[in-house]
């Protein structure tokens, strides 16, 4: 089954292209403080950090 992981990440670009924006729309703080917001924040950064192999602000 080649090909699979480009059918895959070729979805995924599709979705977030329809979800991005309807995200952009949302008013967050109807569902969390601004205090609870910046922590996802935080958070999401912090794991996307982890995943990622190079060091900040290398052009490799």
């Amino acid at each position: 089954m080649t090909g699979f992981k480009t059918l895959l990440w070729n979805a995924a670009l599709v979705v977030a292209g329809a979800l991005v924006p309807w995200l952009a729309q949302v008013d967050w703080t109807q569902y969390v403080s601004p205090t609870v917001a910046v922590i996802i924040v935080a958070v999401v950064n912090v794991v996307l950090r982890i995943f990622t192999t190079t060091p900040v602000l290398n052009k490799n």
